[in-house]
């Protein structure tokens, strides 16, 4: 956990355990039964007794993931998928982001997720890259921007290890890890991007109060970056006086 870590004391209760969250989606799931066989798509997520199935809405993968878009446009009778590689607390979350499509939370300073989404946004991310699913991909970016404060060593380490350089969570997390390395935060030590800690400056912003637009752009991979992106900067300029005119004096 970073030094910043200790600030933030609001932190929610914790949820019930996952087990207990995937029986209640269990429930609601059987009360979509009366989903006409021709809309309705049975996903299988794991291999044998750590498998589970998912029944989504057919015009629902159709549009929101590239991936279902391939598979089950190539088929039109095909009414099953199996990702065996794939977890299946993680695709819980992309099963019920399916169901409500809600939009991406902002990040607000003190606030967080409840469980599972405060410790598997990261993995999360990689499931929507991996599905193409674009906006889901985007709700979980900002999912972990939110709860990034939180999150072990482990996760950061998933990070580098499962994204590609350039992406927009492995920008995120390289200016994450080398902001608090300059801090003396030697927890980061043994990850990549803490020898970036030494581009750090006085100009270096906590990355969460950044726009998500910008770490699509290149201007993300400067850590002392002052472009428009930074949010919380442009509202420290909106507060400065503004210089009066001739006519105004």
């Amino acid at each position: 956990m970073s030094v910043l870590s200790s600030v933030y004391t609001q932190i929610p209760p914790k949820e019930p355990d996952i087990e207990s969250q995937g029986y209640e989606l269990t429930r609601k799931e059987s009360a979509n039964r009366s989903l006409r066989a021709t809309d309705a798509v049975e996903i299988t997520v794991g291999e044998g007794k750590n498998s589970r199935q998912f029944r989504a809405h057919r015009r629902q993968l159709l549009k929101n993931s590239a991936y279902f878009r391939d598979v089950l446009s190539s088929n039109r009778n095909r009414r099953s998928v199996f990702l065996g590689g794939e977890d299946k607390t993680v695709f819980t979350l992309f099963h019920g982001w399916l169901s409500k499509q809600e939009a991406a939370p902002p990040y607000v300073p003190n606030s967080y997720s409840c469980e599972p989404w405060r410790s598997l946004a990261a993995q999360a991310w990689v499931l929507g890259n991996r599905l193409d699913a674009a906006d889901f991909t985007h709700y979980a970016f900002c999912q972990f921007i939110l709860n990034c404060a939180l999150v072990d060593l482990s996760t950061w380490e998933f990070i580098e290890a499962q994204t590609d350089v350039g992406s927009t969570l492995r920008r995120f997390s390289n200016h994450w890890i080398a902001w608090n390395t300059s801090l003396a935060q030697t927890e980061f030590a043994t990850l990549e991007a803490a020898s970036l800690s030494d581009q750090v400056s006085k100009d270096t912003r906590d990355p969460r109060t950044y726009h998500t637009d910008h770490w699509k752009l290149q201007c993300s991979d400067a850590l002392d970056s002052v472009c428009d992106h930074n949010i919380g900067a442009k509202a420290i300029a909106n507060q400065r006086p503004k210089p009066k005119r001739l006519h105004e004096l």
